[in-house]
This record gives C-alpha cells, structure tokens and sequence, in this order.
C-alpha cells in the first residue's frame, strides 16, 4: 500500500529535520525516515533535493510576519530583515 502525504505534510517534517539537524541533515532518507515511508515515495510529491529545499524556504518565508509599510524605506528594510532573521 502507497503512504499518502500532503505536500504540507512533507514541508512540516522538512523543516522540522532542518530545525533539528540543519539543512546538511535533510534528505530524502532522513525525510522518508521521519515520515515513515521509503524515499522514492517522495519523489511523487517534489521532483528532487532542490524541489524539497524550496519548500523549506517557502516554509520560513511564511512565518515571516512583516511589519506594515512606511514612509520611511530604510526602516521600512530594517524591520523587514529583523523581521526574517527572526523566523529563521
């Protein structure tokens, strides 16, 4: 029987391996492991390594919470990049 997984199922485990074990400790037999299922299973869902990479990203890029836009850009800037480095 096939396992069935959510791409944001797969996203959710991928970042918590990279919060774990960075993103050296990512790959598809980590995820696989931590899903429980074999490696080529995930290959339905993204296409390869840098497929799973950018849903990584994607994942921080949504817990980003930018402030609301100024007149000011470079404060505008400041607070966008405290704003990041605090969701990674």
């Amino acid at each position: 029987m096939r396992a069935r997984f959510t791409v944001a199922e797969i996203q959710q485990q991928a970042l918590a391996i990279v919060d774990r074990d960075g993103l050296a400790g990512l790959s598809m037999r980590s995820l696989a492991a931590a899903l429980r299922t074999g490696p080529m299973t995930l290959y339905n869902y993204v296409k390869d390594r840098e497929a799973l990479e950018e849903l990584v990203v994607d994942a921080v890029a949504a817990q980003v919470d930018l402030p609301e836009p100024t007149d000011d850009w470079a404060a505008d800037t400041r607070a966008a990049a405290a704003a990041l480095w605090h969701a990674v």
